[in-house]
C-alpha cells in the first residue's frame, strides 16, 4: 500500500473520534468512500465509539473538592483597580523545565486514545457479561417525512443506552428534539432533550432501562425543557425488542 493510504488509514481513528478539523474530515470521508478496507475499519471503530459512553460509571466528587476549589480561587492575586489581572506564576522544577516532552502528532494521539478506549470497553464488556450474562443490543434508527434524511443507531445495555444520529434537520428557534420511550400499550415516557451539532449529528445518552420499551422515538418540542407528552407524530423512531 502507498504511504498516502497508510497516512489516511491512521486518520480513520481520529475521524471515528471526531478529532479532525473540517478540511481533514472531508479528506478522510472521501477516502473512506473509495477505500473498502478503510471503510470497514471506520465501521468497526464507530461501533466501539458508540459504546464507549456506556463503559463508564458516574462518580460523585468528594465533598472536600468544593472547599479546595474555593480556597484556590480565594488565594488568586487580585488585580489593581483599573489594571490588567495579576498573573499567577507557578514555578516549575528546573529538571522538569529542562526536559520538554516532544509533541505527539494529532493522528497518533487519537489512535492512542482510541486504543485506551477499546481496552476499557473490553474490560467493561467482560464485567457486564459476568454480572448480567447479557450483551449490548444494537438497533437501527430510521427517519421518515421531514426527517427522511436522518438515521442512526441505538446501542443499549439492560440499564441504559446511547443513541447516535446523523442528518438531523436544523431546529427552528425555541425548539428542541425530545426522546420518548414508548411501551407496548403506547404510553410515552420523556427521556431527555437535545440539540444536534451544526453538521446534523448528535449522541444522546438515555439513562433508562429499555426492558419494557417497545419504541424509542424523537419529536420536535418547545424548548428548553420539552413537553410532558409528544405533541406530534414521531418521524424518527426505532423498534426495540
Amino acid at each position: 500500500m502507498s504511504a498516502d493510504h497508510d497516512r489516511m488509514e491512521d486518520a480513520v481513528a481520529a475521524y471515528a473520534l471526531d478529532a479532525c478539523d473540517d478540511e481533514e474530515r472531508e479528506l478522510v470521508r472521501a477516502h473512506i468512500v473509495a477505500c473498502p478496507s478503510c471503510r470497514a475499519l471506520a465501521r468497526r471503530l464507530s461501533l466501539a465509539v458508540d459504546a464507549l459512553p456506556l463503559a463508564t460509571e458516574e462518580v460523585r466528587p468528594p465533598e472536600r473538592l468544593r472547599a479546595r476549589i474555593l480556597a484556590a480561587a480565594a488565594s488568586t492575586p487580585q488585580a489593581p483597580a483599573g489594571g490588567p489581572p495579576a498573573p499567577r506564576i507557578v514555578p516549575l522544577p528546573r529538571e522538569t523545565a529542562r526536559r520538554r516532552r516532544p509533541r505527539i502528532p494529532a493522528y497518533w494521539a487519537a489512535v492512542a486514545a482510541l486504543i485506551l478506549g477499546l481496552v476499557a470497553l473490553g474490560a467493561w464488556n467482560v464485567t457486564l457479561n459476568q454480572r448480567l450474562s447479557g450483551e449490548l443490543a444494537r438497533y437501527p434508527v430510521v427517519g421518515t417525512g421531514t426527517m427522511a434524511g436522518a438515521s442512526g443507531t441505538v446501542v443499549a445495555s439492560p440499564q441504559q443506552a446511547v443513541m447516535s444520529l446523523s442528518g438531523m434537520p436544523e431546529l427552528p428557534a425555541g425548539k428542541v428534539y425530545e426522546v420518548w420511550l414508548i411501551d407496548a400499550a403506547g404510553r410515552p415516557t420523556a427521556a431527555g432533550t437535545f440539540r444536534p451539532t451544526a453538521d446534523g449529528t448528535a449522541r444522546v445518552g438515555i439513562d433508562h432501562s429499555l426492558s419494557n420499551v417497545s419504541t424509542l422515538a424523537v419529536t420536535q418540542e418547545d424548548g428548553p425543557g420539552g413537553a410532558s407528552a409528544p405533541t406530534q407524530k414521531p418521524e424518527l423512531a426505532v423498534q426495540i425488542g
